[in-house]
């Protein structure tokens, strides 16, 4: 019986890894829509909390690439581009 047990609970482990695979849980996932509103609140946000911690004076202008992550909440990881004024680079983000 204890056998029993046991082998059911290694199947049962055997089928729900690759459901938990397939839904992407605790993996990234290349966000389609970058142009969303959330999207862009999410790189306006990193690009205000760097100007906060760096005095520096960054102004959002796009998103060029995004993932999102599902673990005990999202998280996202962004390529934001930004201006200081004079010259536009690109910045990675992690929110």
């Amino acid at each position: 019986m204890r056998c029993l047990r046991l082998l059911a609970c290694v199947l049962l482990l055997a089928t729900a890894i690759p459901i938990l695979s397939a839904t992407g849980l605790g993996g990234w996932t290349r966000m389609k829509d970058l142009n969303d509103p959330y999207v862009q609140g999410i790189a306006k946000f990193a690009i205000s909390q760097y100007n906060k911690r760096s005095k520096a004076s960054l102004t959002f202008v796009s998103v060029k690439s995004g993932d999102s992550q599902v673990v005990k909440g999202v998280n996202y990881r962004l390529i934001i581009s930004a201006t200081d004024g004079a010259t536009t680079l690109d910045y990675d983000a992690i929110v």
